[in-house]
């Protein structure tokens, strides 16, 4: 009998289809002699097969076309279409060779040599240079940062040597202003520098000193420190014959201060180490 689900040929006694395993439905037949319905036996009589063979000898011969072909013939025959698609389709588009890393290597190690050089150029020409440059301009900041906080701090203690000569106005023993009235000299002393280097001329008195400071400078300074053309004296109120003088000299060739000459006149202490000692004033007309 054929498989009702797949057409498949099966033996009258099968239950289910050997091909997709579907259950089998089965046609009972009448038994003549004893009129009880069973199913047909693959095995058959002689006489059942002559009677099957008359009652089918009629049958058209087309109506055997129409009969579905076995399950696995019918696979076999789409195995073997899809074969041949998928060998029409690989000839059609051949696989691609595969990529040999050592030949795509070859042109990277070709264009290495050639803009190498000029990779060299620029990063030796261009690159380093600006970032030394960008580097020395950092230092330059930070000399010139440090330089400005150390111009603060002298003028810091300038203005407290200034304030010390100030209040020693009125002293009782000379010992106790001759280091801060040395020192004020020497603050006057740095600013007679930046005088002449900014105006390449020396400071006829201390008013143009204070001018060029943009400061104002106490009477007690007025006082205690003379400018004559850029020569300084420094002097005690109680004390008139005792001074401090500071002359420069100039170097004509360089135009600039060469070196300063220190005399300490009636006074002697350790701090004028680099002061020569005169027991007279040699310097008042």
């Amino acid at each position: 009998m054929n498989c009702q689900k797949c057409g498949a040929i099966n033996i009258n006694e099968a239950v289910f289809c050997g091909i997709c395993g579907a259950r089998l439905k089965h046609q009972k037949v009448v038994d003549d002699f004893t009129g009880y319905k069973h199913v047909q036996s693959s095995v058959q009589r002689d006489d059942s097969r002559q009677s099957h063979i008359k009652n089918n000898h009629n049958h058209d011969a087309s109506s055997k076309k129409n009969i579905p072909p076995p399950l696995n013939t019918r696979l076999s025959k789409k195995q073997t279409s899809l074969k041949v698609w998928q060998d029409q389709f690989k000839n059609t588009f051949p696989k691609k060779n595969k990529v040999n890393k050592k030949t795509n290597i070859i042109p990277l190690v070709i264009a290495a040599l050639i803009f190498a050089p000029l990779l060299f150029k620029i990063v030796s020409e261009d690159v380093i240079p600006y970032f030394l440059k960008q580097m020395d301009i950092a230092l330059s900041n930070q000399n010139e940062q440090a330089v400005e906080e150390g111009n603060v701090a002298e003028e810091g203690e300038s203005s407290e040597a200034i304030d010390a000569v100030a209040s020693a106005g009125s002293y009782t023993d000379i010992q106790q202003v001759i280091q801060p009235r040395y020192m004020d000299v020497l603050t006057f002393q740095k600013y007679v520098e930046e005088y002449y280097e900014k105006y390449k001329k020396m400071p006829k008195d201390i008013h143009e000193i204070e001018n060029f400071r943009e400061s104002i400078f106490s009477d007690f300074v007025y006082d205690d420190i003379e400018i004559h053309d850029g020569n300084i004296v420094g002097k005690f109120q109680n004390d008139p014959d005792k001074k401090i003088y500071l002359f420069h000299q100039i170097d004509m060739v360089n135009n600039r201060i060469a070196k300063w000459h220190c005399y300490s006149v009636g006074i002697k202490d350790e701090i004028f180490e680099d002061c020569k000692y005169l027991d007279q004033d040699i310097f008042v007309k």
